[in-house]
């Protein structure tokens, strides 16, 4: 009998350290699915405000009507190009100016529409131009 009740023992013993090891085994496992979904969204908030940062930045480097490079960039790309000059003196680059003569005029006597309208196009032909430029010759 005291050798029964000492296996009884053991077996209850052993049961409830089973039971607890289970036990244990889905709270690591409910935690671990847990964590991994705060990872999850954690990920896609980096994204997110990945995406934001690289919108905030290019709005603040382009113009919002034309999306051409605005006074801030030319600033930084100056800046660029003439600090990889003074480390590479035959590193070259040229700076084009334009000025659109009588502009006002076209806002004030056509309207801002037509003044904006104006300025899309000119935009326009400018990339195209540039792009042109930037592929090489035409052939034929």
């Amino acid at each position: 009998s005291t050798l029964l009740a000492y296996v009884a023992q053991h077996m209850l013993t052993a049961l409830a350290r089973k039971q607890t090891q289970v036990e244990l085994e889905r709270r690591v496992q409910r935690r671990t699915r847990d964590l991994a979904d705060a990872v999850g969204r954690l990920e896609e908030e980096i994204v997110q405000r990945e995406h934001v940062e690289q919108k905030l930045t290019y709005e603040a480097l382009h113009d919002s009507l034309t999306g051409l490079p605005n006074r801030s960039y030319l600033v930084e790309s100056l800046e660029r190009s003439l600090s990889r000059q003074r480390t590479h003196p035959r590193a070259a680059f040229a700076v084009l100016f334009l000025d659109l003569d009588r502009f006002k005029w076209v806002n004030d006597s056509l309207g801002h529409s037509a003044g904006d309208r104006l300025l899309l196009e000119i935009a326009r032909r400018l990339e195209d131009e540039l792009a042109r430029e930037l592929t090489g010759p035409e052939l034929g």
